[in-house]
């Protein structure tokens, strides 16, 4: 079965990343993973808003970065069959996505303002701004995983679901 990860520092990075994911899970076929911190909320509060699954990141010392959980973000990566990983595009979350990439060997998009799945191909189908705005390019990446990186307020918080707990 195909995946769909999100990794957020915060409760609401989480919400609207759940959100994006929620919207190309029916398509794809596709498990919902939220991978979060410990302080961003009761994982309860994820499924109830289409997460499948709900993976806690261990507390970090306060001088720690979020870049610290690198190293167990890989490992899980290399052993799970995710298609796409949804990072916010705030500085940290550019950042960790890019070097996440570098270590799966994958392909990164930043700063994607739509997504969509392609059921004929396969392939997701991904739109940024270009030439500061004036233009919207658009992508396709066949390969997997793809490591995407979303600007904040790209897309709908997830709200609760009917069913869900």
């Amino acid at each position: 079965m195909a995946g769909i990860w999100i990794i957020a520092e915060t409760r609401e990075q989480a919400l609207e990343l759940l959100g994006a994911g929620r919207s190309l899970a029916p398509d794809m076929g596709a498990a919902l993973t939220a991978i979060i911190r410990k302080e961003a909320g009761p994982p309860e509060d994820y499924i109830a808003r289409g997460s499948d699954e709900v993976l806690l990141l261990s507390e970090l010392p306060p001088e720690a970065p979020f870049g610290a959980h690198l190293p167990v973000i890989e490992q899980e990566a290399k052993t799970a069959s995710q298609d796409i990983i949804l990072f916010i595009s705030t500085a940290r979350g550019k950042e960790l996505a890019a070097r996440l990439a570098a270590r799966l060997g994958a392909g990164l998009c930043s700063g994607c303002t739509a997504l969509a799945f392609d059921k004929g191909s396969g392939s997701i189908r991904m739109e940024r701004l270009a030439y500061g705005g004036a233009a919207i390019q658009k992508l396709t990446s066949s390969a997997k995983p793809v490591i995407v990186a979303v600007p904040p307020r790209s897309f709908e918080p997830a709200q609760p679901m009917d069913g869900r707990q």
